[in-house]
């Protein structure tokens, strides 16, 4: 992205620029007057005015499961705050983001790189000069040279100009200065996804995106751009800040989550309850009244009706409608119909199985699939420990049904314990999985 800028920047230096990710492609060709409408409005304080306009995430691939309530609901809130954050994917136009002062030939050489025509662009855009109607190709070979990976070295780029380099996530990183900075930016929503892109091809990759991207977040989390500190230096709302908080611990919530997913297990082995008795279970009712009534209203907001979501939860109970976990290919392969209008689904018969390999990454959802497996078993047979020792009730079929709960929700490794080649899980990693399931059975049992 920095050697795009740079070159753009020889070239036109424009004050506004498309940016679209290597994996994108823009679907709707209105979308440049649409952001563009965003940034002429004219705004009351000129230092705090929109810096980007950002589009969500939409992916061609119909089978795929799409980010619909994340975007209609998640992103629009933000964008009600101090503006949408940048998630690269989607971003629809940047503007002049972070206006300098004029700088000597020094400091532009030391800041910018060596060479002199993309020195005197930048000193052109800093005095709001337009360039003159350059010859594009008597500026090859400076473009190849700013567009060489070592021309940032010892300079500020990755640093206080262009994407920062301070994370993995470098679009978050770069949204949360921006935003620190006072500036806003803009959300747009449109009926057709205005940009279009794929998803990567089965389990292996997507786990490597899903870790690239917790990781990223954390160390943005803990640089100097963190919404932790800065609360008197940065320009950055107290709602805004509360908003990177929760993007940012993202990848946290691992932690919890795989806590939850084993406790029901633990209660089942450990012949203990995990919910509350007698006329205590109201609470427990009331709850999952609750968070029926919460999916319900989810479920009508974005356009639906009571009816057809009732249709649809018995035809997924009846097994005619199933969620499928899908994760498509970073690739152009196919066009629809052959006319060049973009990629469309592929016939393959496996396209819909999830992909394994010996990383780690498929540990611990198969060992959570493996203990809880064992604690059906062992509740189904009846080897529990006896209760009066302990005082209280047992476990009963409500913690047998949230273990089962726990195994639908990781129904791609269920089915991986019984598939072949790369849609099995490889026997290195089962084998981890099954000493560490041995372990907490028997750690359960004998607490």
């Amino acid at each position: 992205e920095f050697e795009q800028v740079r070159v753009s920047g020889l070239m036109t230096n424009a004050p506004y620029m498309l940016n679209v990710d290597c994996d994108m492609f823009v679907n709707e060709a209105d979308v440049v007057r649409q952001a563009m409408c965003i940034f002429l409005q004219k705004s009351k304080n000129s230092i705090n005015h929109c810096a980007f306009v950002q589009y969500p995430q939409d992916f061609y691939d119909s089978n795929c499961e799409e980010l619909v309530v994340l975007q209609s609901h998640l992103s629009r809130g933000f964008a009600g705050i101090q503006g949408s954050i940048y998630s690269g994917s989607g971003y629809g136009s940047l503007s002049s983001v972070n206006a300098r002062k004029f700088l000597d030939e020094e400091s532009l050489a030391r800041k910018f790189g060596s060479s002199k025509e993309i020195r005197k662009s930048v000193a052109n855009a800093l005095q709001r000069k337009s360039n003159s109607q350059n010859i594009l190709t008597n500026f090859l070979d400076e473009a190849r040279e700013v567009g060489q990976c070592q021309y940032e070295s010892q300079t500020s780029w990755g640093k206080t100009i262009g994407w920062l380099y301070d994370s993995t996530a470098e679009d978050v990183n770069t949204s949360i200065d921006i935003h620190s900075r006072g500036w806003t930016s803009s959300y747009i929503y449109p009926d057709e996804p205005a940009f279009l892109g794929c998803m990567p091809p089965g389990g292996p990759e997507a786990m490597v995106q899903q870790r690239r991207w917790g990781t990223g977040m954390l160390e943005v989390l803990f640089n100097k751009h963190s919404p932790l500190i800065g609360i008197f230096s940065q320009k950055l709302r107290f709602r805004q800040r509360l908003a990177y908080i929760h993007i940012f611990t993202w990848g946290l919530r691992s932690i919890p989550e795989l806590a939850y997913c084993l406790l029901p297990a633990y209660c089942l082995l450990h012949n203990s309850a995990l919910f509350p008795k007698g006329l205590c279970s109201g609470i427990t009712v009331t709850l999952v009244s609750m968070h029926c009534v919460y999916t319900l209203w989810e479920f009508m907001s974005l356009g639906f009706s009571v009816h057809s979501c009732i249709i649809d939860i018995i035809f997924k109970l009846l097994g005619v409608s199933r969620t499928v976990f899908i994760v498509t290919k970073k690739t152009f392969t196919e066009t629809r119909s052959g006319t060049g209008d973009g990629p469309s689904c592929s016939a393959d018969p496996n396209a819909g199985k999830f992909e394994f390999d010996d990383s780690v990454y498929f540990l611990p959802g198969t060992f959570i699939v493996l203990v809880n497996l064992a604690a059906i078993a062992g509740f189904s047979v009846g080897l529990q420990p006896l209760t009066h020792i302990y005082g209280g009730g047992g476990s009963t079929f409500v913690e047998a049904c949230a273990c089962i709960l726990v195994v639908m929700l990781f129904l791609p490794f269920l089915k991986g314990l019984f598939e072949k080649g790369k849609y099995g899980i490889p026997l290195s990693t089962l084998s981890k999985a099954a000493f560490l399931a041995v372990l907490f059975v028997v750690f359960s049992v004998g607490k």
